[in-house]
């Protein structure tokens, strides 16, 4: 798993890599800026075997940013709860140093996983999701 973590890594910290694949069947991340804002696109699934990696990722991705963090989802085939719990950590992460995370796009995998968990209005940027189970965004949470 090390080479997994060192290889998202270095799409990070490498200017001349946009994009990198740590596996055949792994996604592809590409991290570039817009402005004030990092954007990272991913294009594939993200599970628990490949989570750790994007985890560490996100989290230089974060740091590096002046504002935060604008989120491209729209081409992830697949997101299980480990990548949801990285997606909240980076989140989490932004809004201690003063930044957000803004989903500009999810697939609909991406956007059923938001709705059930109720997770969908914690990021910043509405894509439209509509919220589960019929209720406005942030109604019944405490």
């Amino acid at each position: 798993m090390e080479t997994s973590n060192a290889t998202w890594t270095s799409l990070l910290m490498s200017g001349a890599s946009r994009h990198t694949r740590i596996a055949p069947s792994a996604p592809v991340v590409e991290v570039f800026e817009r402005g004030d804002r990092t954007v990272v696109a991913v294009y594939g699934e993200i599970d628990f075997d490949v989570a750790p990696g994007f985890d560490e990722a996100l989290r230089t991705a974060v740091e590096r940013s002046i504002s935060g963090l604008d989120l491209e989802l729209g081409a992830m085939t697949f997101c299980d709860g480990a990548g949801l719990g990285v997606l909240l950590r980076a989140r989490r992460a932004a809004l201690e140093a003063d930044k957000t995370v803004s989903l500009c796009s999810a697939s609909a995998p991406v956007e059923r996983l938001l709705r059930v968990t109720r997770t969908h209005g914690l990021f910043a940027g509405d894509i439209g999701l509509e919220p589960a189970h019929g209720r406005p965004n942030g109604a019944g949470e405490s």
